[in-house]
């Protein structure tokens, strides 16, 4: 969307989003893979209780999902936000309508996820921590850090993309 516009602010924003994008989606995969390793499983309903079982892994997976879906103050928030704008200053306001309600659709299937880690019981099956390394502990922990920081101040980030342009 930010390309579509084709403006300066939207070169930027696209440029923005897909640093935040690989910050959150480094999160979200890192916790699915730790859960996968540990379970075997790519259900979602094998997620249940997962906060009770390994809160970590459970904290990042949720943080990463709602900054993908835009939340704030997660990083997600901003990067969308500045897509958005763009789009509308550059008068593609049918692009950014269909972007929020895109976003709105996505949210539906992360709390989704989320409602079964925090929500939901575990099966008696499920292991008693994703996450076993100390060095993958503190990645996920890095990148949950990072999306918070970035949603609250995402000036330093901006600052280093407006340097990568002409």
């Amino acid at each position: 969307l930010g390309l579509a516009v084709a403006t300066p602010a939207g070169v930027k924003a696209a440029l923005f989003y897909i640093f935040v994008y690989a910050v959150m989606n480094l999160g979200a995969f890192g916790a699915v893979i730790a859960v996968f390793h540990s379970i075997r499983s790519e259900k979602i309903e094998d997620y249940a209780g997962l906060y009770q079982k390994d809160p970590l892994t459970a904290v990042v997976l949720a943080v990463s999902l709602l900054a993908l879906a835009g939340i704030p103050p997660l990083a997600g928030f901003f990067a969308k936000f500045f897509i958005l704008a763009a789009a509308v200053k550059a008068h593609h306001i049918l692009l950014a309508v269909l972007a929020v309600v895109n976003s709105v659709i996505a949210l539906y299937y992360y709390l989704k996820v989320v409602k079964f880690m925090f929500l939901d019981q575990p099966e008696e099956t499920a292991v008693a921590s994703a996450v076993q390394t100390p060095s993958l502990r503190f990645v996920l922990f890095f990148l949950m850090a990072a999306n918070f920081v970035i949603g609250i101040w995402p000036q330093p980030a901006l600052v280093w993309i407006a340097r990568l342009l002409p």
